[in-house]
């Protein structure tokens, strides 16, 4: 059984809003009674504590009485409801098993004869294998659910027992959700990490930064925004989150779109450069979307 998600924010008697960090605070800010940010219903603060195997539980707010006193309808914090509309909404793509939301992920294969305009080769000198999904079937729901659930996690401050409710599922293997889905303003780091040291899909999520064509003219490449001097340990090099495409229209044009890259990631480390570039190449585009 996982622990409840916490309420990230509650508004107090005078009209002000607090997130979680004010719980900790002493004094504390905030004059009771306090009020679910997202509805009227009155909640508690909650001081954050260590649980038995010595890991933290951040402070939350929470509910009075779950049944006597529940969230209004259609609070935006009203975690339980919230988690049931999307997976019923995409029901196509995610599974649950026990209180974990699973994102049911296309399997990978070679490309397929008559791919010579895509064949590439990893850097390692393998194969570089390519998201082709099986007849019928797209990858739209994949990406619209997982961009979903990050939205969702998000308007939870990204709290870990927000992600802890969500996982991928891949080939049978039961993926954690910050093992599979990357804000590169914010994760460029762990992304260069678990692409460099695991080999099943992920979804990238940024900012389009620049849209050109490789040194050598041979494909399109879009890069995406990670945050300034982003650098991956321990060698210091600066990492490059990067789309690429030898397929005609495949990758998105506008700079400063919010886009989402689906597949099987791939690091390289040029020995003449200071770069760690995290590629991934894209050979359809239902590969990328955008998203807000």
């Amino acid at each position: 059984m996982t622990e409840r998600v916490g309420i990230p924010r509650a508004v107090d008697s005078a009209g002000r809003t607090f997130d979680r960090t004010a719980i900790e605070r002493v004094p504390q800010p905030f004059d009771g009674p306090l009020r679910c940010a997202g509805c009227t219903t009155v909640v508690q603060a909650v001081h954050g504590y260590p649980r038995r195997n010595g890991t933290l539980v951040d402070p939350y707010y929470r509910l009075t009485h779950r049944t006597e006193a529940p969230h209004d309808p259609h609070c935006r914090y009203d975690f339980d409801a919230r988690v049931g509309r999307l997976h019923e909404e995409h029901r196509s793509a995610l599974t649950k098993d026990g209180d974990v939301y699973e994102l049911r992920l296309p399997e990978t294969d070679t490309a397929p004869p008559g791919a010579a305009l895509l064949a590439d080769t990893r850097s390692d000198g393998r194969d570089r294998l390519t998201i082709h999904p099986r007849r019928g079937h797209t990858l739209a729901p994949v990406l619209s659910a997982a961009a979903a659930i990050a939205a969702m996690i998000s308007t939870y401050d990204d709290d870990p027992q927000a992600r802890a409710r969500f996982a991928a599922r891949w080939k049978g293997e039961r993926i954690a959700w910050e093992d599979f889905y990357f804000d590169v303003a914010q994760d460029a780091r762990r992304l260069a990490r678990v692409v460099a040291g695991r080999d099943h899909p992920v979804a990238v999520s940024g900012h389009v930064k620049r849209v050109g064509r490789t040194a050598r003219d041979t494909a399109d490449v879009v890069e995406l925004a990670t945050g300034r001097g982003v650098t991956h340990p321990p060698n210091g090099r600066w990492i490059h989150v990067r789309l690429m495409s030898k397929a005609p229209g495949a990758l998105p044009r506008e700079v400063g779109q919010r886009v989402l890259g689906y597949g099987r990631w791939e690091h390289f480390e040029p020995e003449d450069s200071d770069n760690h570039y995290v590629n991934l190449w894209v050979d359809h585009a239902s590969s990328v979307t955008t998203t807000r």
